[in-house]
């Protein structure tokens, strides 16, 4: 008998350790249900849930972003007017580069519950000044929308264009004549315009902000707070 009793201890001691899912995450695909707080890194952009919001009816959401390159990249159109001037022109040259380009985003919506769901999603796009500088709303929008049960939609936004522009100046002088004249030549740059910065994407479930993504941590944590209303108030005209 104390053999055997020896035998089942030893049994239960080796047995290999049962391994549970951390409280309140559970994995998924696009409409995984994600709670807790803290930024979570997403397809596109950090996303965070919030603590103590209401609960999010079976919603979740993704942002893609659907400009060509990305956020920040090239990609739009450029132009150049002007010359240089020719060979050793005497007087003052200038040439304009004009850039212009969209940020576009598809937000892909998910409702894992068994009942209809209704969210509200608001999405702001930001540009920052050419030269520098805080960046500011160049537009948003706002739709409600309500997700059949166990079922997905999306909606596609995009930005105002948001134009660049770099003019490079050139002033030739001569000084001397003949075979000893000289031409020298000074140059500067003006930026004028702003560039793309990035794009925050909200989820409202029963009147309380349930979720937010961005494209970079800086504006996730921006999209929490009120500030961002205000500024969305004073975008340019």
């Amino acid at each position: 008998m104390k053999l055997h009793s020896l035998l089942v201890l030893l049994s239960v001691a080796a047995a290999p350790p049962v391994h549970s899912a951390p409280p309140g995450l559970s994995t998924g695909a696009l409409g995984s249900s994600l709670r807790g707080s803290g930024p979570i890194t997403s397809a596109s952009g950090t996303m965070t849930s919030l603590p103590g919001a209401a609960t999010t009816g079976g919603l979740s959401f993704d942002v893609r972003s659907t400009t060509g390159g990305g956020v920040g990249s090239n990609a739009g159109t450029t132009t150049q007017t002007g010359n240089n001037g020719k060979g050793n022109a005497v007087g003052d040259f200038s040439t304009t580069r004009t850039h212009k380009s969209k940020m576009s985003i598809e937000i892909q919506i998910r409702n894992v519950s068994a009942q209809p769901a209704t969210g509200r999603f608001d999405w702001f796009f930001f540009a920052q000044n050419s030269d520098g500088g805080v960046p500011f709303v160049c537009n948003n929008g706002e739709r409600e929308m309500t997700v059949a049960a166990l079922g997905q939609a999306r909606e596609a936004a995009a930005s105002a264009e948001i134009t660049s522009s770099v003019t490079r100046t050139i002033h030739r002088t001569q000084t001397g004549t003949g075979p000893t004249a000289q031409v020298h030549s000074t140059s500067s740059e003006t930026k004028t315009g702003s560039r793309p910065y990035g794009w925050v994407v909200r989820m409202f479930v029963g009147g309380q902000l349930a979720r937010v993504q961005a494209s970079t941590s800086a504006l996730d944590q921006l999209a929490r707070s009120p500030q961002l209303d205000q500024m969305a108030k004073q975008k340019p005209k």
